[in-house]
């Protein structure tokens, strides 16, 4: 089967090349068949495994996203076109938070909430495209730490890795995730905690597990975006947690998350989660500079009724040192 390929340009309205622009390839019921990431020209490169109509949506973190009109993309063929980026720069500091909450698509939230929801998922999308960006090469510190149930260090480990950039962890499909949950239960009680990835996090069943509200933080340079399970999804193990965006600049800063326990599973004393925190490239992608990944190993007691005792705390994690570009 012939591949149909767009290989285009994006620039500002001053005709300069603009670089870390997530591009879109929509098709005529909007969705998404393909996606890229602008390099440092402003080039970018999809492709599509069937013709149709057509369209690109390019987004640029703090500005509202650009739309191409309709375009015909015929069997085997290949469409040059240069994206001039028109959205207006999207202004956070004047948003408020609101505590209703919004659950499944995006689409169904109101209009201020889906404005830093899109940021974020922007922020996300080029994380994602990022990681696959050749010739670049991390120097990465991997941190593994145990602690007793107060906190207390027990012992820790220091690794440097060096390689291409890739995501820092390896993560299940969201549709796995979705009919499994995040934590399993095995025959012997043990917990398996399942961390999502960026991959999971822009996929539309994530949208349709978790409702949606906007919430302050006390650090006022910053909006969140709270997200939660769904009624539907009370009974699985599922994962809440924050989306973390500048108001400045509305880039994506931190997300942080924790586990929920499948049904008949107390929670843990001290539960289990994760935090990741993110930058900006010169290149215009947006890397994981910082995470951790916390799980507790639990233990059943039986004392006149089951409960969940923490035995230690696990902890992994890592700090990007240093990106390099050729030599």
């Amino acid at each position: 089967m012939q591949a149909q390929t767009v290989r285009g340009a994006v620039q500002d309205a001053a005709k300069r090349p603009v670089a870390g622009v997530v591009i879109s390839l929509l098709d005529s019921t909007s969705t998404v068949v393909a996606r890229a990431l602008t390099d440092e020209r402003g080039d970018f490169r999809v492709v599509s495994q069937r013709p149709g109509t057509m369209r690109l949506r390019a987004q640029r973190i703090g500005f509202q996203a650009t739309l191409t009109d309709p375009f015909a993309l015929g069997v085997g063929a290949t469409v040059t076109p240069t994206i001039t980026l028109e959205g207006a720069q999207v202004q956070l500091a004047a948003v408020r938070v609101v505590a209703n909450s919004k659950c499944g698509r995006a689409d169904a939230g109101d209009a201020t909430l889906l404005e830093v929801w899109e940021q974020a998922h922007t922020s996300l999308s080029a994380s994602l495209l990022g990681a696959g960006t050749r010739g670049l090469t991390t120097s990465i510190m991997n941190v593994q730490r145990v602690m007793d149930p107060g906190g207390k260090l027990l012992g820790q480990q220091l690794g440097m890795r060096t390689g291409n950039m890739t995501q820092p962890w390896a993560s299940l499909p969201i549709d796995t995730l979705h009919k499994r949950g995040y934590v399993w239960l095995d025959r012997n009680d043990d917990l398996t905690y399942n961390a999502p990835g960026i991959d999971g996090f822009v996929s539309p069943l994530f949208l349709e597990d978790h409702c949606f509200k906007l919430v302050a933080s006390k650090d006022t340079s910053e909006i969140g975006v709270a997200f939660e399970p769904t009624p539907q999804r009370a009974k699985a193990s599922e994962i809440r947690g924050t989306f973390w965006v500048q108001r400045a600049n509305a880039e994506l800063r931190r997300v942080e998350f924790s586990f929920t326990m499948p049904q008949g599973v107390p929670t843990p004393p001290v539960p289990a989660g994760g935090a990741m925190r993110f930058a900006r490239v010169p290149n215009g992608a947006v890397i994981i500079e910082t995470w951790e990944l916390r799980m507790p190993l639990t233990s059943r007691e039986q004392f006149g009724g089951t409960r969940t005792r923490v035995d230690q705390l696990q902890s992994t994690g890592g700090m990007v040192v240093a990106i390099r570009r050729g030599a």
